[in-house]
C-alpha cells in the first residue's frame, strides 16, 4: 500500500497509530515469546506506560479507549493464544468509564472497525449479536458509501478523522450494548476477573462520575480500585490526559 506523502514525512501519524502498533507486536509474538504480565489501558494508561512492547518479560499493549472492552479482550486473547506461558499477570490500565464504553463512539470506525473487524485478524462475530453485527457492517458500508467519491483512488481514508463519522448515533443495537456485562457471559470471563486494575488518576471533574463507574463494576464482580483523585493542575484541557508535570511530582505513585 503506498502512504501518503504526509504520513512518509511524519508531518501526521495515521490514525489509531497506536492500537496498530499493538497488534503488530501481538501478531509478532509466538510460543517463545517470554512474557509473564500483560499490560492493557486506555490512552492514560498509555501515558503511564508509554513504551509498547516487551521489556523484561513485561508486555505492553496499552492504547485506547476507542478500541473498546472488547478490543483489549481481544487483543490479550491472541496474547495468550500465541504464548505458552501459563501464569501470566494481566495489569489494566482503564479509567472506569473506559471499561463501560461500548460501539457507539466518534472514532469507533477507525480505531475499531478498521483495526479488528476483518477477516486478517480473525473477528469472532460470536462475541457480539448478530443484530449488533448488522448494525456495524451497516455502518462501515455507509461510511465507505458517503466519502469513497472524496479519496478514489487514494489511501487518505485510512488516515483521516473525517472518515470517523458520528457512529452509532441511529444504531440502538450498538449503543445498548454494555461490552463489559456481555463479555463477562462469554468466554472472555475468566480473562475479565483476573486483571489486577490499578488505581487511576482522575481530575476534580471527572471524579464524581468515575466513582459510580467504579460502583457499576464492582456489582458486575469487577475487581477495580477505585480512582485517585489528583489535582486538576496536573491535566490538560480535556481534564483526563495528563500534562508532563504529574510525571514529575506524582511518579511514585505508579513506580
Amino acid at each position: 500500500m503506498t502512504l501518503p506523502f504526509f504520513v512518509k514525512l511524519g508531518i501526521i501519524k495515521p490514525v489509531g497509530s497506536e492500537v496498530d502498533k499493538s497488534i503488530e507486536i501481538v501478531n509478532n509474538l509466538n510460543s517463545s515469546s517470554k512474557i509473564d504480565t500483560i499490560k492493557i489501558g486506555d490512552s492514560v494508561g498509555k501515558q503511564l506506560n508509554p513504551e509498547q512492547g516487551i521489556k523484561n518479560g513485561s508486555l505492553n499493549i496499552c492504547n485506547n479507549q476507542a478500541i473498546s472492552i472488547l478490543g483489549h479482550a481481544m487483543l490479550t486473547q491472541k496474547v495468550l493464544n500465541s504464548t505458552k506461558n501459563s501464569d501470566i499477570i494481566l495489569i489494566g490500565f482503564f479509567r472506569p468509564s473506559s471499561l463501560y464504553n461500548s460501539l457507539n463512539q466518534e472514532w469507533t470506525n477507525n480505531y475499531f472497525i478498521k483495526k479488528f473487524y476483518n477477516q486478517a485478524f480473525l473477528f469472532n462475530k460470536n462475541l457480539i449479536s448478530s443484530k449488533t453485527t448488522y448494525e456495524i457492517d451497516s455502518i462501515f458500508l455507509y461510511t465507505y458509501k458517503k466519502y469513497s467519491w472524496l479519496f478514489k483512488n487514494t489511501t487518505l481514508n485510512q488516515y483521516s478523522p473525517f472518515m470517523a463519522g458520528p457512529i452509532g448515533k441511529n444504531s440502538n443495537s450498538i449503543q445498548n450494548v454494555k461490552l463489559i456485562e456481555f463479555l463477562l457471559k462469554t468466554e472472555l470471563r475468566t480473562l475479565l476477573l483476573n486483571i489486577q486494575f490499578q488505581s487511576m488518576p482522575i481530575s476534580s471533574k471527572y471524579y464524581n462520575d468515575e466513582k459510580k463507574y467504579t460502583l457499576k463494576l464492582k456489582r458486575l464482580g469487577i475487581n477495580i480500585k477505585h480512582p485517585i483523585l489528583v489535582e486538576d493542575k496536573y491535566f490538560v484541557e480535556d481534564n483526563i490526559h495528563l500534562k508532563p508535570l504529574f510525571f514529575v511530582d506524582k511518579k511514585s505513585l505508579y513506580n
